[in-house]
């Protein structure tokens, strides 16, 4: 039987009773990355000890919560190909969980939403989202919208062609024209 997930799971990433799956996906990427090492948000303010003394809790309250939701994945859910190695779970109740680089598969297969391409070079490059919001000074749900192509959560396409093109150069990307080029067509496709 796996472990029923402590009251304290939910507080400590921030999630109120009858969180959906991605709830709690979005609030374990975002205390991941607010933990990682080199995040501004805990450099030289905690050992290192410390600090993956509190990762390892988050992954703990994660995984509980995780296995106690109802397996399989909802409609609409990130497949288990996108579920953090450190979160997996047997019998197929994966979510997605941390800000992790894609495997070598996902890399090779394209993606559909060119959102993920930024995504896949952000992280790459090691790049926590609360750092990219604070350098391009786009809020970090926006962030996260673009990257997973959630056009109810984006703003007008003047603005996603904007903010496309801070969040390539942010990262370094060259072609930050194309990719918010593409990503507009991606989303016409979309009926956005």
């Amino acid at each position: 039987m796996p472990d029923a997930p402590d009251p304290s799971d939910l507080k400590l990433l921030g999630l109120r009773p009858g969180a959906t799956r991605g709830d709690l996906r979005r609030a374990y990427q975002r205390a991941r990355s607010t933990w990682a090492a080199g995040s501004l948000a805990t450099y030289g303010l905690v050992e290192d000890s410390e600090r993956e003394e509190i990762l390892a809790r988050l992954t703990a309250a994660y995984e509980r919560l995780a296995r106690s939701l109802e397996a399989g994945p909802a409609p609409g859910e990130p497949n288990s190909q996108e579920a953090p190695q450190d979160a997996r779970q047997p019998r197929g109740d994966q979510v997605s969980g941390a800000e992790s680089a894609p495997s070598p598969a996902a890399v090779d297969r394209p993606p559909a939403n060119p959102g993920a391409t930024l995504r896949r070079q952000r992280l790459s490059k090691g790049i926590a989202m609360e750092l990219l919001a604070r350098e391009t000074r786009i809020r970090p749900a926006i962030l996260e919208a673009l990257e997973e192509g959630d056009t109810a959560r984006l703003p007008a396409p003047v603005y996603i062609r904007g903010f496309i093109i801070a969040y390539a150069q942010a990262i370094g990307l060259d072609e930050s024209e194309a990719l918010a080029r593409r990503y507009l067509e991606w989303l016409e496709t979309r009926g956005a």
